[in-house]
């Protein structure tokens, strides 16, 4: 790097620094259109390819031929600015580029729109069949309880027709016992005693074995009858 002189105060600066930053953009530039001639040259071996053949870095490259052209051949001021026609072109491809986007925006919030009504409709329908299913359980404890209280009363009552039974038994075993003394005492002339013997041979326990306790109780009602008719 070229060296400084001071005089005084006053700092000099070597004239020569100004030509070596010159030369440094000098070569830069050189350094730059090399890389154009080169990117270009690969352009143009790509541009022979069938398109189909192409990777998207291929066409990535292609698409920046004009980025390389515009190093070689700068275009002049007035060449940048657009044509009439080109404007209108440009006007035209930016209204459909937004009428897509716009259309693009449409369709997303359709589709939202959908997706949020069919969510509701499944939600609705989800509550639906929860309420069913607990109205469904509510039902069915109900039958249970209905079930359960006719399975208790038929077995109160079942226990309150043994119960009548059994209260109906001796009164219809004593009358059984009193409906065979009135018949022995009318086949023997009102002979009350003779008709007691026989009913009490019948029901004496010594022919009734193996039910000698029923055999008692029989031969206690004969004994209330007898004196009853006494």
């Amino acid at each position: 790097m070229a060296k400084s002189k001071r005089f005084g105060n006053n700092r000099v600066e070597n004239i020569f620094s100004y030509l070596h930053n010159d030369e440094s953009d000098m070569d830069i530039k050189d350094n730059t259109e090399r890389k154009a001639r080169k990117k270009l040259k690969e352009i143009n071996n790509l541009k022979k390819k069938d398109k189909k053949d192409l990777t998207d870095l291929e066409k990535d490259k292609i698409a920046n031929e004009k980025y390389w052209n515009n190093i070689l051949n700068p275009e002049k001021e007035e060449e940048k600015r657009p044509s009439k026609k080109e404007e209108q072109k440009r006007l035209k491809k930016e209204k459909e580029r937004q009428k897509k986007e716009e259309e693009k925006e449409r369709k997303r919030k359709e589709k939202e729109e959908l997706e949020r009504k069919k969510q509701k409709e499944r939600e609705e329908y989800q509550e639906k069949m929860n309420k069913q299913y607990e109205e469904r359980k509510r039902q069915e404890e109900e039958w249970r309880k209905q079930y359960e209280e006719r399975k208790r009363q038929e077995e109160e009552w079942r226990k309150q027709s043994e119960k009548k039974k059994q209260k109906d038994k001796p009164k219809q075993n004593n009358i059984e016992i009193e409906t065979e003394y009135l018949t022995q005492l009318k086949k023997y002339n009102g002979n009350k005693d003779k008709a007691f013997r026989i009913c009490s041979l019948k029901y004496h326990p010594d022919r009734n074995i193996g039910n000698e306790k029923k055999a008692n109780e029989n031969q206690q009602i004969l004994l209330e009858i007898h004196e009853k008719y006494l």
